[in-house]
């Protein structure tokens, strides 16, 4: 400190010098400044330090939301075709969405295509039902207002009301078939034949019936267990039931198709029948007589899966029934 009050800020630096002649001299370099100049300088690079560090994370907040808001605009388009769909001004999600997002939205529409397959369906059973109900309904009551006989108003009374029962478990079934999806998850098919053919042996025991399986047990696909149960059970227990000793399953996958082929020793599908017994649209009371609902159900089930399924004479000399189901 100087007697005036000024402040200065030393830096004393030291050094040897040696001349020719081996001398040494020694020296000090004394350097001052006004500490105020020093701590002015420094203020003033802290000040703009400051500044420059606030401007650029400014430009990088700046930056960063408008980046956001341009990687968002997906998401927010997405959200505007959901209200769309809720408020009934289309059916599914578009096409043109980034990469990205073009998985989710892939599954968003197809839980709204199975949504809506099963609606339709729903709407479908209830207005076939309906239709299918007014012929026994009519017999009913014509019966009823007509019959003097009531051992055989009670009779024809039981037949129709057996019909009625059969045509609600029907539409039922009918209805509840999840369909198609890839949201589900993937079930054995071999599996659930060889626990099917377990218990149907056991059902049909007194019949000795000899089966030869030629299954994949890797056979997997993307469906309703429930579904997979009720259609192959039907079919399963259709050439048990109908077989004379003999019954034959094959099941094979190649690539994401799956073929089921059933066939039996027993009396057959008639020629003429073949074709109407599988025809798809068909209503319950068209049904042939012993044959209608459990292939009815297996028939509807295999649309649902946009599947096929068809019926063959066997070499065995029964009916083969050949599903193909394609997991997509």
């Amino acid at each position: 400190n100087l007697d005036n009050g000024m402040k200065l800020q030393n830096l004393a630096f030291g050094i040897v010098w040696e001349n020719d002649d081996g001398e040494h001299f020694d020296y000090t370099i004394n350097v001052s400044e006004d500490q105020h100049m020093l701590e002015a300088q420094i203020d003033e690079f802290q000040l703009n330090l400051w500044y420059w560090l606030g401007g650029t994370g400014l430009m990088l907040l700046i930056a960063q939301w408008l980046i956001l808001r341009w990687s968002l605009q997906p998401l927010h388009k997405a959200a505007a075709d959901l209200h769309a769909i809720e408020a009934g001004k289309q059916q599914r999600l578009g096409d043109d969405y980034p990469s990205e997002l073009q998985q989710l939205t892939r599954n968003i529409n197809n839980l709204l295509d199975h949504e809506q397959s099963r609606r339709q369906r729903y709407k479908n059973s209830l207005a076939d039902l309906a239709h299918s109900l007014k012929t026994p309904l009519a017999l009913l009551r014509s019966e009823l207002e007509s019959c003097d006989d009531v051992t055989a108003c009670k009779l024809t009374g039981e037949e129709q009301l057996d019909r009625i029962n059969a045509l609600v478990d029907y539409q039922l079934q009918r209805a509840a078939t999840e369909g198609k999806s890839n949201l589900l998850a993937p079930v054995s098919i071999g599996e659930i034949i060889t626990k099917l053919m377990n218990s149907l042996k056991k059902v049909y025991q007194s019949k000795n019936i000899h089966t030869q399986c030629e299954i994949e047990r890797d056979a997997m696909l993307h469906a309703d267990e429930g579904d997979m149960y009720e259609l192959l059970g039907n079919l399963l227990e259709n050439a048990f039931k109908y077989c004379d000793q003999q019954v034959n399953i094959v099941l094979r996958q190649q690539n994401r198709r799956i073929v089921v082929r059933i066939e039996d020793d027993g009396p057959g599908v008639p020629a003429h029948a073949s074709a109407d017994i599988i025809k798809r649209g068909r209503r319950m009371d068209t049904q042939i007589e012993g044959q209608g609902l459990g292939l009815a159900i297996a028939s509807d089930i295999v649309e649902a899966y946009q599947g096929k399924i068809s019926v063959q004479q066997s070499y065995l000399g029964g009916a083969c029934f050949l599903i193909e189901l394609i997991d997509h």
